[in-house]
């Protein structure tokens, strides 16, 4: 139990510095925003789900207090921070069509709170004029990008908890 705990803790202050990196830094943004979820998924294979959800929501809290913009902040709430740990309960279902079927309207059922969190939320007060504008116009394209989007990011964390269980895992013997 306690090394769950300080496995986890180092996880969460490494998740912490890819959202503040991920802000800071010039180039790299999404690499950095990708480790987060990284992060939370070494942190399930190593812990369990409970430690990982512990550790996702420790990050956002504490990302929420020192990152010092709050968009990647919002991605990691969103999306990316917690889909490692569903996407490990939706890969149980035995059948690779549904489980694509399953990730897809997931994903689809973010795509519309993130839109409607934005629009009435956050952006409700702020005019962004013609940007704003042109995505709304256009949103069937923004969505059909966001759905290659995932199904590429998907399937790269899946290529990565496969190396890291296969490979990384049985050399550090962490839970031996």
């Amino acid at each position: 139990m306690t090394r769950k705990m300080a496995f986890s803790s180092i996880m969460t202050a490494l998740t912490v510095v890819c959202l503040y990196g991920s802000v800071v830094l010039p180039t790299g943004k999404i690499a950095l925003l990708a480790m987060t979820s990284l992060c939370v998924l070494v942190t399930q294979a190593e812990c369990g789900t409970k430690f990982a959800l512990i550790q996702f929501l420790a990050s956002a809290l504490i990302g929420s207090l020192l990152v010092p913009f709050k968009s990647q902040i919002v991605i990691f709430i969103l999306f990316i921070g917690y889909y490692p740990i569903i996407k490990s309960h939706m890969e149980r279902i035995g059948k690779r069509w549904l489980e694509w079927l399953v990730k897809i309207l997931f994903f689809n059922a973010v795509l519309i709170v993130a839109y409607f969190t934005l629009k009435y939320f956050l952006l409700a007060y702020i005019n962004f004029g013609t940007i704003f504008n042109i995505v709304l116009s256009h949103l069937i394209f923004v969505v059909i990008i966001a759905e290659i989007v995932f199904v590429l990011y998907d399937y790269m964390l899946s290529m990565l908890a496969s190396y890291y269980i296969n490979v990384v895992q049985k050399r550090l013997r962490i839970n031996k």
